[in-house]
Protein backbone atom coordinates (compact mmCIF):
# COMPACT_ATOMS: atom_id res chain seq x y z
CA UNK A 1 0.00 0.00 0.00
CA UNK A 2 2.80 2.43 1.17
CA UNK A 3 4.13 1.88 -2.56
CA UNK A 4 0.63 2.48 -4.08
CA UNK A 5 1.22 5.68 -2.67
CA UNK A 6 4.45 6.75 -3.96
CA UNK A 7 2.91 6.43 -7.59
CA UNK A 8 0.58 8.08 -6.94
CA UNK A 9 2.06 10.81 -5.25
CA UNK A 10 4.85 10.90 -8.18
CA UNK A 11 2.67 10.85 -10.86
CA UNK A 12 0.87 13.94 -9.59
CA UNK A 13 4.41 15.56 -9.07
CA UNK A 14 5.10 15.12 -13.14
CA UNK A 15 1.52 15.91 -14.13
CA UNK A 16 0.62 19.26 -14.69
CA UNK A 17 -3.48 20.43 -15.04
CA UNK A 18 -5.26 23.98 -14.84
CA UNK A 19 -9.14 23.87 -14.82
CA UNK A 20 -10.78 26.70 -17.16
CA UNK A 21 -14.33 27.96 -16.03
CA UNK A 22 -14.42 25.60 -13.78
CA UNK A 23 -15.82 22.55 -15.36
CA UNK A 24 -13.43 21.64 -18.28
CA UNK A 25 -9.74 20.64 -17.33
CA UNK A 26 -7.00 20.96 -19.82
CA UNK A 27 -3.66 19.08 -19.01
CA UNK A 28 -0.58 21.35 -19.89
CA UNK A 29 2.31 20.12 -21.60
CA UNK A 30 4.93 18.04 -19.69
CA UNK A 31 8.32 20.14 -19.86
CA UNK A 32 10.72 18.02 -18.04
CA UNK A 33 13.87 19.70 -16.64
CA UNK A 34 17.46 17.56 -16.06
CA UNK A 35 17.40 19.17 -12.06
CA UNK A 36 13.67 17.68 -11.59
CA UNK A 37 12.40 14.85 -13.51
CA UNK A 38 15.21 12.33 -13.20
CA UNK A 39 15.43 12.60 -9.49
CA UNK A 40 11.52 11.73 -9.53
CA UNK A 41 12.84 8.80 -11.60
CA UNK A 42 15.34 7.50 -9.44
CA UNK A 43 13.14 8.03 -6.22
CA UNK A 44 10.42 6.31 -7.90
CA UNK A 45 12.83 3.10 -8.47
CA UNK A 46 14.15 3.30 -4.87
CA UNK A 47 10.66 3.30 -3.85
CA UNK A 48 8.99 1.02 -5.93
CA UNK A 49 11.64 -0.94 -8.20
CA UNK A 50 9.52 -0.08 -11.48
CA UNK A 51 12.10 -1.60 -13.85
CA UNK A 52 11.66 -5.18 -12.54
CA UNK A 53 8.54 -4.89 -14.53
CA UNK A 54 10.42 -4.95 -17.85
CA UNK A 55 13.92 -6.43 -16.48
CA UNK A 56 15.10 -10.17 -15.29
CA UNK A 57 17.18 -8.95 -12.31
CA UNK A 58 17.36 -12.45 -11.31
CA UNK A 59 19.01 -13.54 -14.35
CA UNK A 60 22.37 -15.71 -13.86
CA UNK A 61 25.62 -13.65 -14.38
CA UNK A 62 29.43 -15.09 -15.06
CA UNK A 63 30.57 -13.01 -11.56
CA UNK A 64 34.31 -14.17 -12.79
CA UNK A 65 35.95 -16.51 -15.93
CA UNK A 66 39.80 -17.27 -16.11
CA UNK A 67 41.50 -19.48 -18.19
CA UNK A 68 45.12 -20.83 -18.22
CA UNK A 69 46.21 -23.29 -20.54
CA UNK A 70 49.71 -23.92 -19.50
CA UNK A 71 50.29 -26.62 -22.26
CA UNK A 72 48.62 -27.61 -25.43
CA UNK A 73 47.46 -30.89 -25.10
CA UNK A 74 48.64 -33.51 -27.71
CA UNK A 75 45.72 -34.84 -30.28
CA UNK A 76 43.98 -37.94 -29.17
CA UNK A 77 45.42 -37.50 -25.77
CA UNK A 78 43.91 -40.53 -23.48
CA UNK A 79 42.40 -38.62 -20.78
CA UNK A 80 40.84 -39.84 -17.34
CA UNK A 81 37.89 -37.84 -16.47
CA UNK A 82 37.60 -37.81 -12.80
CA UNK A 83 34.27 -37.81 -10.71
CA UNK A 84 33.41 -34.63 -10.10
CA UNK A 85 33.49 -33.16 -6.50
CA UNK A 86 30.89 -31.24 -5.34
CA UNK A 87 30.61 -29.53 -2.20
CA UNK A 88 27.83 -27.70 -0.97
CA UNK A 89 27.14 -26.76 3.05
CA UNK A 90 29.85 -27.92 4.35
CA UNK A 91 29.42 -31.94 2.43
CA UNK A 92 31.03 -33.24 -0.31
CA UNK A 93 29.62 -35.94 -2.44
CA UNK A 94 31.00 -37.14 -5.95
CA UNK A 95 28.70 -36.80 -8.77
CA UNK A 96 29.58 -38.72 -12.00
CA UNK A 97 26.80 -37.03 -14.15
CA UNK A 98 29.41 -33.97 -14.93
CA UNK A 99 31.81 -35.79 -15.22
CA UNK A 100 30.18 -38.02 -18.30
CA UNK A 101 28.80 -34.43 -19.73
CA UNK A 102 32.94 -33.67 -19.85
CA UNK A 103 33.12 -36.77 -21.11
CA UNK A 104 30.61 -36.73 -23.82
CA UNK A 105 31.76 -32.83 -24.98
CA UNK A 106 35.42 -34.08 -25.09
CA UNK A 107 34.42 -37.10 -27.90
CA UNK A 108 32.24 -34.80 -29.74
CA UNK A 109 34.54 -32.33 -30.19
CA UNK A 110 37.23 -34.98 -31.28
CA UNK A 111 39.72 -33.13 -28.19
CA UNK A 112 40.76 -36.33 -26.49
CA UNK A 113 39.94 -40.05 -26.22
CA UNK A 114 38.90 -41.01 -22.88
CA UNK A 115 39.60 -43.81 -20.87
CA UNK A 116 38.49 -45.55 -17.98
CA UNK A 117 41.52 -46.72 -16.86
CA UNK A 118 43.56 -44.14 -15.04
CA UNK A 119 46.71 -46.13 -15.12
CA UNK A 120 46.65 -46.04 -18.96
CA UNK A 121 45.32 -42.03 -19.58
CA UNK A 122 47.85 -39.70 -20.70
CA UNK A 123 46.26 -36.62 -18.64
CA UNK A 124 44.09 -36.77 -15.40
CA UNK A 125 41.10 -34.44 -15.53
CA UNK A 126 39.45 -32.87 -12.10
CA UNK A 127 36.36 -31.15 -12.07
CA UNK A 128 35.31 -29.53 -8.46
CA UNK A 129 32.02 -27.78 -7.78
CA UNK A 130 30.87 -25.29 -4.93
CA UNK A 131 27.60 -24.26 -4.73
CA UNK A 132 25.70 -22.50 -2.33
CA UNK A 133 22.92 -23.64 -0.41
CA UNK A 134 19.56 -23.12 -1.98
CA UNK A 135 18.17 -19.62 -1.36
CA UNK A 136 14.91 -17.61 -2.21
CA UNK A 137 15.96 -14.24 -1.17
CA UNK A 138 19.60 -13.36 -1.57
CA UNK A 139 22.47 -14.78 -3.63
CA UNK A 140 22.55 -18.21 -5.24
CA UNK A 141 26.16 -19.15 -6.70
CA UNK A 142 28.06 -21.96 -8.47
CA UNK A 143 31.82 -22.08 -9.06
CA UNK A 144 33.03 -24.20 -10.87
CA UNK A 145 36.75 -25.38 -11.13
CA UNK A 146 38.61 -27.93 -13.94
CA UNK A 147 42.20 -29.13 -13.80
CA UNK A 148 44.07 -31.13 -16.37
CA UNK A 149 47.09 -32.77 -15.04
CA UNK A 150 49.90 -35.22 -16.02
CA UNK A 151 50.18 -38.82 -14.21
CA UNK A 152 52.72 -37.10 -12.26
CA UNK A 153 50.06 -33.99 -10.92
CA UNK A 154 51.85 -31.43 -13.14
CA UNK A 155 49.07 -29.33 -13.88
CA UNK A 156 48.95 -28.20 -18.21
CA UNK A 157 45.30 -26.35 -18.08
CA UNK A 158 43.03 -25.37 -15.50
CA UNK A 159 39.99 -22.91 -15.88
CA UNK A 160 37.46 -21.55 -13.50
CA UNK A 161 34.14 -19.97 -13.01
CA UNK A 162 31.85 -17.84 -11.16
CA UNK A 163 27.82 -18.01 -11.74
CA UNK A 164 25.67 -16.04 -9.83
CA UNK A 165 21.72 -15.18 -9.54
CA UNK A 166 20.13 -12.42 -6.54
CA UNK A 167 17.27 -12.26 -5.62
CA UNK A 168 14.54 -9.28 -6.91
CA UNK A 169 12.72 -6.84 -4.56
CA UNK A 170 10.20 -7.05 -7.22
CA UNK A 171 7.45 -4.55 -8.36
CA UNK A 172 4.89 -3.71 -5.19
CA UNK A 173 2.52 -6.42 -6.32
CA UNK A 174 5.31 -9.18 -5.80
CA UNK A 175 6.62 -9.51 -2.39
CA UNK A 176 10.14 -10.66 -4.25
CA UNK A 177 11.23 -13.20 -6.79
CA UNK A 178 13.77 -15.43 -6.06
CA UNK A 179 17.10 -16.41 -7.29
CA UNK A 180 17.34 -18.90 -9.88
CA UNK A 181 18.56 -22.41 -8.41
CA UNK A 182 21.74 -23.56 -8.19
CA UNK A 183 21.80 -26.42 -10.29
CA UNK A 184 20.86 -24.14 -13.29
CA UNK A 185 24.26 -21.66 -11.96
CA UNK A 186 25.97 -24.72 -12.04
CA UNK A 187 24.77 -25.83 -16.01
CA UNK A 188 25.14 -22.39 -17.01
CA UNK A 189 28.62 -22.54 -15.66
CA UNK A 190 29.41 -25.75 -17.45
CA UNK A 191 28.32 -23.94 -20.90
CA UNK A 192 30.70 -21.29 -20.38
CA UNK A 193 33.49 -23.49 -20.05
CA UNK A 194 32.55 -25.57 -22.61
CA UNK A 195 32.47 -23.10 -24.81
CA UNK A 196 35.00 -20.61 -23.78
CA UNK A 197 37.51 -22.45 -21.20
CA UNK A 198 38.39 -26.10 -22.68
CA UNK A 199 38.76 -25.78 -25.95
CA UNK A 200 41.91 -23.53 -25.06
CA UNK A 201 43.20 -26.82 -23.45
CA UNK A 202 43.43 -28.09 -26.96
CA UNK A 203 45.37 -24.66 -28.50
CA UNK A 204 41.20 -23.61 -30.08
CA UNK A 205 40.77 -19.65 -28.99
CA UNK A 206 36.94 -19.06 -29.47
Amino acid sequence: MKRLITIISLLALVSGCNSIGGAVAVVNPLNFTTTGFYPLLIIGELETNLSSLVIDKTRATVADFNVNPFEVLPEKSLVYVMPAIITKSYQKTYDTYYSSLISRYLQMNNFAVITNDISKADFILMTTIAESPERRTGTNSSVISISIMEQDERAVFHSNVVVNSKSDKNFYYYPSKAARPVQELTLLGFEELFKSGLPQAFGIVR
